[in-house]
């Protein structure tokens, strides 16, 4: 797992240290393998957006995958709702709809790919109905 943070931090680590800075400290580092017949998560951000100071007054908080196999659209790939990050969605019942009916972004990416996000951006994990499993580093 060392080898392959040092590859990918060799690959981002530039555009993460413009993002968070010089001095940021690493908060988790682990794995997570979807295995076959894995069922979907429900979408969900890592950090909370439960309070209007969410939106600004937070540090913030990169949440890093990196595909460790390529990553089918079957595979449990990454669902992404862009942009939701800038949002209180629990403020005004319009936010709320658009969270519910708002289309996500599908990422089936290839092995060694990064998804760089802010850890306040809904996202879900999808089913692994394929016969493989989908490991990322995060």
């Amino acid at each position: 797992m060392q080898r392959v943070m040092r590859e990918a931090l060799g690959f981002y680590g530039g555009a993460l240290e413009d993002l968070v800075g010089a001095n940021a400290t690493l908060e988790e580092l682990s794995t997570i393998t979807s295995v076959p017949g894995a069922t979907q998560q429900g979408k969900h951000p890592d950090m909370g957006m439960d309070e209007p100071r969410n939106i600004n007054d937070v540090q913030l908080l990169v949440t890093s995958f990196v595909a460790l196999a390529d990553v089918g659209t079957d595979q449990a790939a990454l669902d992404l709702w862009p942009a939701t990050h800038t949002h209180c969605h629990f403020l005004y019942n319009a936010e709320k709809e658009m969270l519910v009916s708002a289309p996500a972004v599908r990422l089936a990416v290839p092995v060694g790919s990064v998804v760089l996000m802010d850890s306040r951006t809904y996202h879900r994990g999808t089913a692994n109905t394929s016969p493989r499993d989908r490991p990322v580093m995060y």
